[in-house]
Protein backbone atom coordinates (compact mmCIF):
# COMPACT_ATOMS: atom_id res chain seq x y z
CA UNK A 1 0.00 0.00 0.00
CA UNK A 2 3.20 2.49 0.92
CA UNK A 3 4.09 1.92 -3.13
CA UNK A 4 0.26 3.17 -4.44
CA UNK A 5 0.95 6.40 -2.73
CA UNK A 6 3.33 8.67 -4.64
CA UNK A 7 1.01 7.58 -8.09
CA UNK A 8 -2.06 8.01 -6.23
CA UNK A 9 -0.71 11.88 -5.25
CA UNK A 10 0.18 11.53 -9.12
CA UNK A 11 -3.28 11.13 -10.26
CA UNK A 12 -5.85 13.25 -7.42
CA UNK A 13 -4.48 16.58 -6.66
CA UNK A 14 -5.96 16.46 -2.96
CA UNK A 15 -3.77 13.69 -2.01
CA UNK A 16 -0.65 15.51 -3.33
CA UNK A 17 -1.54 18.00 -1.07
CA UNK A 18 -2.26 16.16 2.30
CA UNK A 19 0.92 14.71 1.43
CA UNK A 20 3.20 17.22 0.99
CA UNK A 21 1.76 18.96 4.30
CA UNK A 22 2.41 15.72 5.96
CA UNK A 23 6.19 15.80 4.83
CA UNK A 24 6.72 19.15 5.73
CA UNK A 25 5.67 17.98 9.65
CA UNK A 26 7.16 14.80 9.58
CA UNK A 27 9.95 12.61 7.92
CA UNK A 28 9.09 11.67 4.18
CA UNK A 29 8.72 7.80 5.33
CA UNK A 30 6.59 8.62 7.89
CA UNK A 31 3.91 10.60 5.62
CA UNK A 32 3.86 7.82 3.16
CA UNK A 33 2.96 5.41 6.15
CA UNK A 34 0.29 7.91 7.31
CA UNK A 35 -1.15 8.18 3.69
CA UNK A 36 -1.04 4.71 3.11
CA UNK A 37 -3.24 4.15 6.20
CA UNK A 38 -5.59 6.47 5.05
CA UNK A 39 -5.59 5.07 1.59
CA UNK A 40 -6.55 2.03 2.80
CA UNK A 41 -9.59 3.14 5.04
CA UNK A 42 -10.73 4.67 1.79
CA UNK A 43 -10.15 1.18 -0.14
CA UNK A 44 -12.41 -0.55 2.89
CA UNK A 45 -14.75 2.00 3.21
CA UNK A 46 -15.91 1.91 -1.01
CA UNK A 47 -15.37 -1.83 -1.32
CA UNK A 48 -17.82 -1.83 2.29
CA UNK A 49 -20.42 0.28 1.05
CA UNK A 50 -19.98 -0.64 -2.91
CA UNK A 51 -19.53 3.24 -3.43
CA UNK A 52 -17.42 5.00 -5.66
CA UNK A 53 -14.62 7.32 -4.78
CA UNK A 54 -14.95 11.70 -6.03
CA UNK A 55 -11.39 12.87 -5.02
CA UNK A 56 -12.99 16.16 -6.49
CA UNK A 57 -14.86 16.56 -3.21
CA UNK A 58 -11.82 15.49 -1.18
CA UNK A 59 -10.76 19.01 0.16
CA UNK A 60 -10.67 19.20 3.88
CA UNK A 61 -9.39 16.32 5.56
CA UNK A 62 -7.85 17.84 8.50
CA UNK A 63 -11.06 18.54 10.18
CA UNK A 64 -12.25 14.65 10.57
CA UNK A 65 -10.83 11.39 11.19
CA UNK A 66 -11.68 9.97 8.34
CA UNK A 67 -12.50 12.22 5.40
CA UNK A 68 -13.70 10.46 2.74
CA UNK A 69 -16.21 11.67 -0.36
CA UNK A 70 -18.20 8.80 -0.97
CA UNK A 71 -20.89 8.66 -3.90
CA UNK A 72 -23.74 6.94 -3.86
CA UNK A 73 -23.45 4.13 -6.86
Amino acid sequence: MIEAVVPASYADVGIRQRLEALRKVKNANVAKTIMARWLLKVVYHVLKDGSRYVPSELHDVSRSRLSIALASS
